[in-house]
C-alpha cells in the first residue's frame, strides 16, 4: 500500500498548488538554435568539370579507402582490395585537388592515413603471384598481382615492404607542414579540415596487406592521439576530424569486437563483445570522446574538433539518375538521418 499512499499525497499536493496558482508556459522557438553546419552537404572527391562552383559545393573530402595508403611525396596510392592491392599514380593530384576548391570557394577535407606505411611508386603490388603463388583471382590486366587469397582459400601473410615504406606519424606532419607553406594556415588557404583516416573497422579487411589484424579500441585511440597531435603541430588552426567509422556497427564497437562475435546471424554479431567489456563497457564513440577530452584537459589544447561518422542513408531509394521531384526530396532529406 505503501506506493498508492505516496502516489496519492503528490496527487493532493499538485491539485492544491494547481488551485492556487495557474503556471505560466512560454516558448520561445528561436532559443537555442543552432545552424546545420554547411560541411555536412558536401561531397566525396570526383572529377570536378565546373560543377563545384556551379553547385556550390561547401566542402569536398579527399578520401575513401584508397586514402588510407596515400603516399602525399609522389601522388601515389594503393588501390587495396578495391582492386589487387596495387599502387598507382594520382592523377591530378592533391594540390590540383585543393587548388580548384580554393578557386571554387569550395573547403578541403583532407585524409590522413593512420597507417605505419606508404605506397612506394606505381606499379607495385602486395600480393605478388610470382612471389606467393596462385591465387584465386588477379587482375585480369596484369595476372602478377593476385587478390591475397591462394587457391585452396588461405590468407597470404605478406611483406608489406614488397609495395610500401615504412613511415610515423611525422610522415604526416610535414604534408601538413608543406601544405601549410604552401598555401597559408587553414584558417587563411590551407586544409581547413584533416580527418583521421577511413573506416578502422575495416582495415584488416581493405587493408589486410599492411593492417591484418582486427583493430582494437587501443590501437585505434593511440593512432589517433599521434597523429591528431601531429596535425595540431603543423598547423594548430586546422580542424581534426575523427574517428571516421563507417556506420552504427563502427560508432558501438571495435573491429576486434566484431570477430569476437562473427559468425552469429545477421543482427547478433555482437554477443561477445570483449574489447567493448575490457573498456568499462562503454561504446567506441562515448569512449573516444572521453578519451579526447582527458587529453585535452591534460594538455591544454583541443585535439578534437569534428565527430566524423559515416552513414550510408536510404540503400536502393536513391539513384544515379536526375530523378523526380521526390527523388530531390530524398537526396536532400537523407541527410538528416
Amino acid at each position: 500500500m505503501k506506493p498508492l499512499l505516496v502516489f496519492g499525497l503528490g496527487l493532493l499536493v499538485g491539485l492544491a498548488a494547481d488551485a492556487q496558482s495557474t503556471p505560466v508556459l512560454a516558448v520561445d522557438a528561436a532559443a537555442n538554435i543552432h545552424p546545420i553546419s554547411p560541411f555536412i552537404y558536401g561531397i566525396n572527391e570526383w572529377s570536378d568539370n565546373g560543377l563545384l562552383e556551379m553547385m556550390r559545393v561547401p566542402l569536398l573530402r579527399w578520401g575513401g579507402d584508397s586514402a588510407t595508403s596515400f603516399n602525399w611525396q609522389n601522388s601515389i596510392r594503393n588501390i587495396a582490395s578495391d582492386w589487387y592491392f596495387e599502387n598507382y599514380t594520382v592523377s591530378p593530384g592533391f594540390d590540383a585537388f585543393h587548388i580548384a576548391n580554393l578557386a571554387a570557394g569550395t573547403v578541403s577535407m583532407g585524409t590522413v592515413s593512420l597507417m605505419d606505411w606508404a605506397p612506394k611508386s606505381g606499379g607495385e603490388c602486395s600480393f605478388s603471384v610470382q612471389k606467393y603463388g596462385a591465387q584465386q583471382a588477379t587482375d585480369p590486366y596484369n595476372s602478377d598481382c593476385g587478390n591475397g587469397v591462394l587457391v585452396n582459400g588461405a590468407q597470404i601473410a605478406n611483406d608489406p615492404n614488397d609495395a610500401y615504406i615504412p613511415v610515423t606519424p611525422a610522415f604526416s606532419q610535414e604534408w601538413v607542414s608543406q601544405i601549410l607553406s604552401t598555401y597559408g594556415p587553414a584558417s587563411a588557404g590551407g586544409v581547413r579540415i584533416w580527418e583521421m583516416d577511413n573506416e578502422p573497422e575495416w582495415w584488416d579487411g581493405v587493408h589486410i596487406d599492411i593492417y591484418p589484424q582486427p583493430a582494437s579500441y587501443d590501437d585505434m585511440m593511440a593512432r589517433n592521439l599521434q597523429w591528431a597531435q601531429a596535425v595540431k603541430a603543423a598547423d594548430p588552426t586546422a580542424l581534426v576530424s575523427g574517428p571516421v567509422p563507417s556506420g552504427w556497427s563502427g560508432m558501438l564497437f571495435s573491429s576486434l569486437d566484431m570477430h569476437d562475435g562473427w559468425g552469429k546471424s545477421p543482427w547478433q554479431y555482437w554477443d561477445n563483445p570483449l574489447d567493448y567489456q575490457a573498456h568499462g563497457s562503454v561504446y567506441w564513440i562515448p569512449y573516444y570522446l572521453q578519451q579526447m577530452k582527458q587529453f585535452e584537459q591534460h594538455s591544454g589544447y583541443r585535439l578534437l574538433d569534428v565527430v566524423d561518422v559515416h552513414g550510408y542513408v536510404a540503400p536502393g531509394g536513391l539513384s544515379g539518375s536526375v530523378g523526380d521531384a521526390a527523388m530531390e526530396t530524398l537526396r536532400m532529406t537523407s541527410t538528416r538521418a
